[in-house]
């Protein structure tokens, strides 16, 4: 290993192969407290892949989505291109409401759900939708 860069030193002859292994799992993290935007929310990544939860996964728009519990993230499949697609517990607000923008709390009607996580590169590849990166975090 020399200046970030692992070496292998040895006489190569045709049909020599490396096998590496980058042991990857997937980590929630959360962005610096100056951006506002995301202030108590969490993101998934898997190494490089950044994940997003979309409307078409989830039937709603995944903004009315409240990580419930993020331990028990599940790998539930693949994606057309390998990666592995998660699913999480999540409580989800309901858009009945009445017709004025306030009302008392307690109004919206919540529900347990899962959400599906994929990754953010493969986001409207079925049509336009509604995609979250930074999911709510109580």
């Amino acid at each position: 290993y020399e200046q970030g860069y692992a070496l292998f030193a040895r006489s190569w002859r045709g049909g020599d192969t490396i096998e590496l292994d980058f042991h990857m799992e997937p980590k929630w993290i959360e962005s610096h407290p100056a951006i506002l935007e995301n202030a108590g929310r969490l993101a998934l990544m898997y190494g490089p892949t950044v994940y997003a939860a979309e409307e078409r996964e989830y039937s709603k728009a995944p903004q009315l989505a409240q990580l419930l519990d993020i331990e028990t993230l599940e790998q539930v499949g693949k994606a057309n291109d390998g990666s592995p697609l998660y699913r999480v517990p999540v409580i989800r607000e309901s858009l009945d409401f009445t017709e004025e923008p306030y009302a008392e709390l307690e109004t919206i009607k919540r529900e347990e759900a899962t959400l599906t996580l994929k990754p953010y590169r493969l986001w409207a590849n079925d049509g336009p939708s509604f995609m979250q990166v930074w999911l709510r975090h109580s």
